[in-house]
């Protein structure tokens, strides 16, 4: 939503104060973020080149105020917060919504691409001590880059249900999910399930695995050619 700009007047302790907002973000957990800038106050915080500092907001509920969680010096005195006027929560509000269904929509369309075989799964080598594989994928998505373990979660669930076993549609640990017919490390390329593609040997990292040379750091696969007991245990079970 950047370029936008919002303007209004609010009261903030006792004086009138022009408060100007924009760029509002929101993650997938519906955590929402704008850039705010309160010409004549001193905004504590992160200091921002062109006055704007990142407030959360908080939407509103059942036609009540939203609120910024932002924190302002007025007089040698600290204000914590900031509840917006109707008017100021109306735009805002509008916003939200339009900001929130647009990172769903880019989500689901993760997700989709993961359910499709479009995005593999990356299984990478990690930790030292007892090093394991740990599966995550490469998004593009800035916005979207860190909830690997979200999209994966969804896309595990919606694979279930796809095979007709909604019923079983739950998953508590994902790694275990995805690992369960992976030998752990450390694993030559022959032992890998032979879907496994894009294999790399970092010699880089031997050292810190205590691995050697044709031992694998990392593989993709694509979701559909992960074998996992426990479904393929489901999926017979439904053949009855």
């Amino acid at each position: 939503m950047t370029g936008r700009e919002y303007s209004f007047k609010q009261k903030i302790i006792e004086t009138i104060h022009e408060v100007m907002v924009r760029d509002m973000s929101v993650g997938i957990d519906g955590a929402a973020y704008v850039s705010i800038f309160v010409p004549s106050l001193e905004v504590s915080g992160q200091s921002s080149v062109d006055g704007y500092f990142k407030a959360g907001y908080y939407p509103s509920s059942k036609g009540r105020a939203a609120h910024l969680g932002i924190s302002l010096k007025v007089d040698n005195k600290r204000h914590e917060g900031m509840t917006l006027s109707l008017e100021a929560t109306s735009v805002l509000q509008e916003w939200y919504e339009e900001a929130y269904a647009d990172i769903k929509r880019r989500f689901k369309s993760i997700v989709d691409r993961v359910v499709g075989d479009e995005l593999p799964v990356v299984f990478s080598l990690v930790g030292e001590d007892f090093p394991k594989f740990t599966p995550a994928l490469q998004i593009e998505d800035e916005d979207l880059k860190h909830e690997s373990y979200k999209v994966l979660k969804h896309a595990i669930v919606r694979f279930f249900k796809l095979h007709g076993t909604e019923r079983y549609a739950k998953v508590e640990h994902l790694d275990d999910y995805l690992t369960e017919s992976i030998p752990p490390p450390p694993v030559s390329e022959d032992r890998l399930p032979p879907t496994a593609f894009d294999i790399e040997h970092e010699r880089d990292l031997y050292d810190i695995y205590v691995t050697g040379p044709g031992l694998v750091l990392s593989f993709k696969m694509k979701l559909s050619d992960i074998p996992n007991p426990r479904l393929k245990q489901l999926l017979e079970r439904e053949e009855y």
